[in-house]
């Protein structure tokens, strides 16, 4: 298959995603990527096509594959980091959302779910961490917009829901330390 070809088939996939018909992209980006010349664009378009029609394991590979190929993209590091949250792989998720992070410190989507996850852990240190330096990096207008919409419900107590007494008053100290 030559160049032009490869192109034509990636520009029809990206089509048929726009229009939610992912198995027919699936399989034109499957003959893409086999062809050893595939940008990130193609492979993240691919994973997105798996993790579409429930084929997580396979969604993952590709976002990692398109992360590699473009080590300052945050579209597939934010795609890999939402397919491992789903699959229950919080950790490696959450290492991709802090890879985002330290490309573009601004990037929202990150900050929400590393508040997300944490949270959902009850660990009020790290969330309390987190709080902080999304405050830092966003300011605190947008920051503490970003931790409610984050976590859920309303401010303070999102972030901190279904947490001890003592764990909430972990996170108001480490916030209070940094106004």
């Amino acid at each position: 298959m030559d160049e032009q070809e490869l192109k034509d088939r990636s520009k029809a996939a990206g089509q048929m995603i726009a229009s939610q018909n992912y198995e027919a992209a699936l399989q034109l980006l499957v003959t893409v990527t086999a062809s050893g010349q595939a940008d990130a664009i193609d492979w993240n378009n691919l994973g997105t096509c798996y993790r579409r029609t429930a084929r997580m394991p396979e969604a993952i590979d590709c976002f990692r594959k398109a992360s590699t190929l473009d080590s300052a993209g945050i579209v597939p590091r934010h795609n890999l980091g939402h397919s491992l949250r789903e699959m229950g792989f919080l950790d490696e998720a959450a290492q991709s959302y802090e890879a985002i992070l330290r490309i573009d410190p601004t990037y929202e989507a990150a900050w929400r779910e590393l508040l997300r996850i944490h949270s959902s852990r009850k660990d009020s240190e790290t969330t309390a961490q987190i709080m902080v330096r999304c405050y830092e990096a966003l300011g605190p207008v947008k920051g503490k917009e970003l931790t409610v919409s984050g976590v859920g419900v309303g401010a303070a107590e999102a972030a901190t829901a279904g947490m001890s007494e003592q764990e909430q008053n972990t996170v108001a100290t480490f916030l209070k330390k940094r106004q």
